[in-house]
């Protein structure tokens, strides 16, 4: 039986720890959310032996939660209580901001004491894939001469559709770029009338162009 030794527990959590971070998106919560989401955090952290030394302190993250909360029971659509609501809304999310960067240095990205503390981790993102063939490829004339109009169903994710075509092609002849576009139609004009036209479609995102739809031909008039 062979043995590995590790130099220390530290090196084995490096080793299979994948980094995770903590979600800062306190600011878009309603004000009332607010107060409750960063009493939440406090009581989460309260006694937390994962976090010894919070920065800014949890009596004053609670004292601004318990602001924000009275500024907004006095709220009467007087100019002053609102501003003083405001006041007290951006204090919180000040603090609590701050206190997310605490938590984030103090856990070392480790999810389950991030959690911990009363905070959300954020979506590792997914890596990119190619996409496609699109479906549901249509082509018809346009109302002018030397007009097609395409159509087809798009593919969530992508963020670009590149057309290219041939023009009575034997086997194997190269396609070349005519159009490229966002959207799930497309209008080419200028055309030459009474040649038949080969067009095919792919899928463009940031993981590279997908692969192209089957060829669609049309003579256009």
């Amino acid at each position: 039986m062979v043995f590995i030794i590790l130099k220390s527990f530290k090196t084995l959590k490096k080793i299979n720890m994948k980094k995770s971070f903590v979600k800062l998106s306190f600011i878009n919560l309603k004000p009332t959310e607010k107060v409750d989401k960063a009493t939440k955090i406090v009581n989460h952290m309260t006694g937390n032996a994962n976090f010894a030394t919070p920065a800014p302190t949890l009596p004053v993250v609670q004292a601004a939660a318990d602001a924000l909360n009275t500024a907004l029971l006095n709220l009467d659509g007087n100019t002053e209580k609102t501003a003083i609501k405001n006041m007290a809304e951006a204090e919180l999310d000040s603090l609590v901001n701050s206190l997310g960067g605490y938590v984030q240095a103090a856990s070392e990205g480790d999810e389950v004491k991030i959690l911990s503390s009363g905070f959300e981790v954020r979506k590792q993102r997914t890596p990119a894939t190619v996409l496609g063939p699109v479906a549901g490829l249509t082509i018809k004339l346009g109302a002018n001469p030397g007009e097609v109009v395409f159509k087809w169903k798009g593919i969530k994710g992508g963020n670009l559709n590149a057309v290219v075509y041939a023009e009575n092609p034997v086997e194997g002849a190269e396609m070349r770029p005519i159009a490229q576009t966002t959207k799930s139609r497309i209008t080419i004009s200028n055309l030459q009338r009474g040649v038949v036209y080969y067009f095919r479609i792919a899928v463009i995102n940031s993981a590279g162009i997908g692969p192209w739809s089957e060829a669609i031909a049309i003579r256009v008039y």
